[in-house]
């Protein structure tokens, strides 16, 4: 077996595609095939000409739905691939809606009649499924999957074939790790999955991602408690203290449903987000305001009625309802009565004490309604039809019930809104209120949380909101995920994070249509960084014990070989740093013995799985010949394309 990598090396962090060629049955198949995202030249990279005949491909394994992983696989198909695509259901039907999302970016390298040709194939509905079991995937070639708990769904692939000449053939094992969650068996704190799998036994190789490769994560982020407790304390201060929305750029995939999770956790099973000890505390405003104004009997009862009547009762807003007529009716009022203030807190008070305001939430996410049903359906799946394949183990105590049956009830709910008619505008669920559709951030006070798509602040209905909400002391932004660098995510994060005497420089914001810079000095919304608690990838202690920890079931086996690892998908310090890491731990405390630790190769040479070394760079005439009946239909496309245009 011998092995290519063609992206996601050289200190790229996106673009994953790894090239297989078997030459016992002169077979080709690709793991993964990926967009590079946030990156430099991230355009140049995804619409260059592959560096294979996409029709030599025989399949491709897909370990998970990101972008980064799938979102070239369409053009694939334009440039003459024939073949399916091996992966989970949840990946096949979450792929499928993120790719026809994606074709609406700008230079997207391929068109919907690509992706419509697309032809996904779910292992895991197979009879007699189960993960880390090998099943066969092509001749003397068989794959096993590995839940990665990087995202419902998203899987390791450990590949087995048979390498050497009878009589004296042996079984060789290679595991590439997709992208690894922070989740493990023995500490399932984030919100929905199970925890990672690690191999299983004794693969001679591993390909092992290195995002995190240079961070450790405190071990205050792996508590969920803490994760609540600080969650709970950012949506009081940004809804409750500044009176302005809660704006969280999130990813549709992953980070949407486990926020949703959350904030039902803390609020979605009471009657609504503010305890009266705090909303009692609105008073004060109104003694500073009436103290400025005269309030007549009459005046008084026209409040109550107008309260009254705009408010709503399933909601419980009256309480908010006033504070928003407030003005209409007192602007020409001056000095009031001791009498009339305390009248004026009874009613208040009287009622705040009726009714509670639930928390506000508007999803301003097509896609994420469009995942949403894909998450469910995963989380309540099972591997043959009793465990329970990617769910936390702990849903049944965190949500209070007795059953796995009950917790599927709880997540129909939770996660079932997303059925709902398109034109229905929001839904009550608990304590909480989720609102649909489009979000116009305006100069009042909005005491709503925002999540809209665009994780990275790149793309997405956020991007339309950032320049005038960074400019507003109101506005609270939530960091939850992971910015490449140079993305806008990291830029605003590089400058709200630091004091405001220090920011300086400008902030690109781009949309499809225009670009807005924004001086960094103008900053004035508040940050929280939710990163360390929401992050979906392992840490540098997760990769080395995904890595090094041996999983055998119990069985013992002497003088176990030692494992060959290459480090890729990873800026250049984090593979360095994992590099070290991994060395210094490899065979102790029982850990796997290590034979060697190199990066990816960048440069196109290919590498021998069986004689476990480099081999001629030099081309095939079979690849020649390929490659160049390949550059031949590019250029017929590019002369049908300029003939249409002349047309």
């Amino acid at each position: 077996m011998q092995i290519k990598f063609h992206g996601a090396v050289g200190g790229q962090v996106t673009g994953s595609c790894t090239e297989f060629y078997y030459p016992r049955t002169k077979t080709r198949f690709l793991v993964d095939c990926g967009m590079v995202q946030g990156e430099s030249h991230a355009d140049f990279f995804n619409n260059r000409k592959f560096d294979f005949d996409p029709s030599s491909i025989k399949f491709v394994l897909l370990t998970h739905a990101h972008l980064d992983h799938c979102g070239l696989i369409p053009k694939l198909y334009r440039y003459g691939f024939a073949g399916s695509v091996l992966c989970t259901e949840t990946t096949a039907e979450a792929a499928n809606a993120i790719l026809h999302d994606s074709v609406n970016f700008p230079g997207c390298p391929y068109g919907k009649q690509d992706i419509y040709s697309v032809k996904f194939d779910a292992i895991d509905v197979r009879r007699n499924f189960a993960l880390s079991q090998f099943t066969p995937v092509d001749n003397d070639l068989w794959i096993a999957l590995i839940r990665s708990a990087h995202l419902p769904g998203a899987v390791s692939i450990s590949i087995q074939w048979i390498s050497g000449e009878a009589p004296n053939t042996n079984l060789r094992q290679l595991v590439l790790s997709g992208d690894l969650g922070p989740n493990t068996e023995a500490n399932q704190y984030q919100p929905l999955q199970s925890g990672l799998q690690v191999p299983y036994g004794w693969p001679d190789y591993l390909i092992l991602e290195s995002t995190y490769g240079e961070r450790s994560r405190d071990v205050k982020y792996t508590d969920r408690n803490e994760r609540l407790n600080v969650l709970d304390a950012v949506v009081r201060a940004s809804l409750i203290d500044r009176c302005g929305p809660l704006i969280i750029p999130a990813f549709a995939m992953q980070r949407t449903p486990d926020i949703l999770f959350d904030l039902y956790c803390l609020y979605g099973r009471s009657e609504g987000i503010l305890p009266l000890s705090t909303t009692l505390m609105q008073i004060d405003q109104f003694d500073e305001f009436v103290k400025r104004k005269s309030l007549s009997v009459r005046r008084l009862d026209i409040l109550k009625q107008i309260a009254d009547s705009q408010c709503d009762p399933e909601y419980g807003s009256a309480w908010i309802a006033s504070l928003f007529i407030w003005n209409e009716i007192t602007n020409k009022l001056i000095d009031v009565s001791q009498a009339t203030i305390d009248r004026l807190q009874v009613y208040m008070t009287e009622i705040k004490t009726q009714q509670t305001p639930p928390l506000f939430i508007q999803l301003e996410s097509p896609l994420a309604r469009k995942l949403l049903p894909v998450w469910r359906k995963s989380l309540q799946k099972r591997q043959c039809q009793e465990k329970l394949l990617y769910r936390n183990k702990h849903l049944t105590e965190w949500l209070g019930v007795k059953t796995e049956e009950e917790v599927d009830k709880v997540l129909d709910i939770i996660l079932g809104f997303a059925d709902t008619p398109e034109e229905t505008p929001s839904i009550r669920i608990g304590g909480i209120v989720i609102r649909f559709g489009k979000f116009e951030l305006s100069d009042t006070k909005q005491r709503t949380i925002l999540i809209s798509s665009g994780g990275m602040c790149e793309g997405g209905p956020v991007v339309k909101h950032l320049p005038v909400a960074l400019k507003m002391k109101d506005v609270t932004i939530a960091v939850t995920g992971y910015m490449s660098r140079g993305t806008t995510g990291a830029q605003i994060l590089d400058q709200l994070g630091k004091p405001k005497e220090e920011r300086c420089g400008e902030i690109q914001i781009s949309t499809f249509k225009s670009s807005e810079t924004i001086d960094a000095r103008e900053l004035a919304a508040e940050l929280a960084d939710l990163r360390g608690f929401y992050s979906g990838h392992a840490d540098v202690d997760g990769l080395c014990n995904y890595a090094l920890t041996v999983y055998t079931d119990g069985e013992k086996k002497q003088n176990p070989k030692p494992i060959h690892i290459f480090l890729n998908h990873g800026e250049s310090n984090s593979m360095a740093n994992l590099k070290k890491e991994l060395v210094a731990r490899a065979g102790k405390d029982g850990l796997r013995e290590v034979a060697s630790v190199d990066y990816a190769d960048e440069n196109g040479m290919w590498f021998d799985l069986d004689r476990e070394g480099y081999i001629d760079s030099k081309m095939s005439l079979e690849e020649k010949v390929n490659l160049l009946l390949h550059e031949q239909m590019e250029i017929k496309e590019m002369l049908s394309a300029l003939l249409k245009r002349a047309e």
